[in-house]
């Protein structure tokens, strides 16, 4: 009764040829999960000694699994199963069977207090250590249609004895081709452990994969050890004594679900930090009696309220057959019990951003752990000439268009909520698996290469590794075509750069435009206050009185506007109506616009004569808009003198130099 290593040999054996040859460590975020728990409630589990009718030397290995696997069922996602085989139910010596059911199921969309409390309530005769209970839960798990199944065996290695005879025929099952030793499973070194594994039929390692991955806890110091596997998706682990049992089974929820524990220190058991990435989800476990959590607060005081917060606590009942149910053994078993050790409570959390929190906890508590699992976002890019190519959905597939022969720059790496590539601290290590191909042909690239693509068809992954057994996978694809001709790639570059061009035209237009734009000449521009030489007879020499040039700046500013002003022609105190005009093609030359304010019937009205360059504006010219004058001429505007006074010349001049 104490050997197991016959079972465990036949259970290695058995997992080697159906365990898929790849790792386990994949995302599995959303995916549904079967699990198959062996949970051994043998006698052994509580006296040393087995089976007697006599106290022995009892141990708390029953009190510690099971208050593990209410820790275990606390943590199940919505989309999991658990299915619990009790030992007890498969032996048949004592009335059981070997194709005997799951005593328990268990469903995460149940609520957590419910799923805790069927482990909890649960009692059962302890007997011996059936394997029939590993092979029933085992097959039981082929035939479900989860996306991850899993088989996790919980002993303390007392596995009811088995012959090689047994092993034989069981193995022969598998069609061994080559046999190593005498038992034909094996060899072992000298203390017993796995030294190597026989050589098998290829064709067989294709019939037996299954896709189950096996978890097996061995608990106490005389259990035997099995060979850990991870790349075969055989994990083995051992408490070698009973305080050792429930981290190893949070270990295990860890495998299971892609949890970690949060790697730094909580300060006080009540601070900590998610620096620079967000948690989709994380776990709060705080021991201690009558402790509880009432929410996770932020800095700017933003409470967050705990989901289902469930109370996981130690057992008092081991067993209801004969054996364990005199009231003096009963008290030995309680007193053996590590009560303050085996009471918690467990909470969730979800969405929950980066930043810095605290736990508003009530009651004392005793420990504080933390497991999180990190809301990765880990993209790949591929980029021609700096700019990303779009990447396009199509049935759950990421799908690259517009891929032609070219060099490309590949990117790729967790990013934060700005699109930015980030190495977040809470992920400790994080390596990358890069797998580029081209027609099938592995190509060697790391992030921030260059790589020249040839026609065919492009799979690109990206699996990054990151805390203890994490990994997120990103995989784009898309067929590269024939290089890009002269008329594609110009229509590419229009279309590529829409606006910028759209802008060069535009300013284009407008410097056209503004290049023939009329203006008036710069000599007039400058004299704002072109001179008026004021004559009269009784003055000794001309007075020079300022006029005024006044540019509208309407006109101006307008690319296709001709420039358009206001001159005063007179000095003030002298009545006369400001000259409009506008720029002419000829640089020098300036068109009337309002020739009807200058006629000589106009100018009557001011008893004054009205001439530029010695010509008057003759009344057929009142409507004449395209009057055209250059800007050298003289404006001359006389007063006729009454009563005797002086008449009174004013003469307009533009421009200072009337040189032509």
């Amino acid at each position: 009764m104490r050997k197991i290593s016959a079972a465990f040999i036949f259970l290695a054996l058995f997992s080697f040829f159906s365990i898929p040859l790849y790792s386990q460590n994949t995302d599995q975020s959303g995916k549904s999960k079967a699990i198959n728990v062996v949970y051994d409630d043998s006698a052994s589990m509580i006296n040393e000694d087995g089976i007697i009718k006599t106290p022995g030397k009892y141990v708390d290995r029953w009190v510690q699994a099971k208050y593990a696997m209410e820790v275990f069922a606390a943590m199940l996602d919505v989309n999991d199963t658990m299915q619990i085989y009790y030992m007890s139910d498969f032996d048949k010596r004592h009335n059981g069977r070997e194709d005997a059911p799951f005593r328990i199921k268990i469903e995460g969309k149940d609520g957590s207090q419910k799923r805790v409390k069927m482990i909890h309530d649960t009692v059962t005769e302890a007997w011996n250590t059936p394997y029939d209970t590993v092979y029933k839960a085992y097959n039981d798990l082929l035939k479900t249609n989860a996306d991850v199944k899993w088989l996790v065996i919980l002993t303390d290695g007392e596995f009811d004895p088995r012959s090689y005879e047994d092993i034989e025929k069981d193995s022969r099952k598998f069609d061994l081709k080559e046999k190593k030793d005498k038992q034909g499973i094996i060899l072992k070194d000298e203390e017993g452990h796995i030294k190597k594994w026989v050589d098998v039929d290829k064709e067989f390692i294709k019939y037996g994969r299954s896709g189950v991955n096996i978890i097996l806890l061995a608990m106490g110091n005389d259990a035997e050890v099995i060979r850990n596997d991870p790349y075969n998706n055989i994990f083995f682990s051992q408490a070698k004594n009973s305080k050792e049992i429930l981290e190893e089974i949070k270990d295990i929820c860890f495998r299971i679900f892609n949890r970690n524990r949060y790697p730094f220190p909580i300060v006080n058991m009540r601070e900590f930090e998610f620096e620079d990435i967000p948690m989709k989800e994380f776990w709060v476990f705080i021991q201690g009696d009558n402790v509880g959590i009432n929410f996770v607060i932020d800095e700017k005081e933003k409470k967050y309220t705990p989901i289902e917060p469930v109370t996981v606590k130690y057992s008092e009942e081991a067993t209801i057959n004969y054996y364990f149910t005199d009231e003096q053994t009963k008290q030995i078993i309680r007193n053996n019990i590590p009560r303050d050790d085996l009471t918690a409570v467990v909470a969730k959390f979800r969405n929950i951003p980066k930043g810095k929190y605290s736990l508003d906890i009530s009651g004392e508590p005793k420990n504080v752990e933390i497991y999180i699992e990190p809301d990765v976002n880990l993209v790949v890019k591929l980029l021609r000439n700096k700019k990303e190519i779009k990447v396009k959905e199509n049935n759950k597939e990421k799908i690259l268009n517009d891929i032609h022969e070219d060099k490309y720059k590949i990117q790729y790496g967790i990013i934060n909520e700005k699109g930015k590539f980030i190495e977040p601290k809470i992920l400790k290590e994080i390596t990358y698996e890069p797998e580029i191909t081209i027609n099938g042909k592995p190509v060697q690239i790391n992030s921030d290469n260059t790589v020249k693509l040839t026609q065919g068809a492009l799979n690109i992954k990206v699996r990054v590794n990151y805390l203890d057994f994490n990994t997120k996978d990103e995989t784009i694809k898309g067929t590269v075509l024939p290089p890009k001709t002269l008329i594609e790639k110009i229509k590419e570059y229009a279309s590529e750069h829409k606006w910028q061009l759209i802008t060069l035209w535009g300013l284009f237009m407008l410097w056209f435009l503004w290049g023939r734009k009329h203006r008036f000449p710069r000599e007039v521009k400058e004299n704002k206050t072109p001179n008026i030489q004021e004559i009269r007879d009784d003055y000794d020499k001309p007075h020079m009185r300022p006029g005024e040039f006044k540019l509208n700046m309407r006109t101006w500013w307008c690319p296709i506007c001709a420039e358009e002003a206001e001159i005063k022609v007179v000095p003030t105190g002298r009545s006369l109506p400001r000259l409009k005009v506008k720029a002419a093609k000829e640089k020098y030359n300036m068109i009337l616009l309002n020739p009807e304010d200058f006629t000589p019937e106009k100018i009557r009205t001011y008893d004054a004569d009205f001439r530029i360059g010695g010509n008057q504006i003759k009344d057929k010219d009142a409507n004449n808009k395209h009057m055209e004058k250059s800007c050298r001429l003289p404006i001359k505007t006389t007063y006729f003198g009454k009563e005797g006074d002086s008449d009174t010349t004013c003469i307009c001049t533009l421009i200072k130099s009337t040189k032509k």
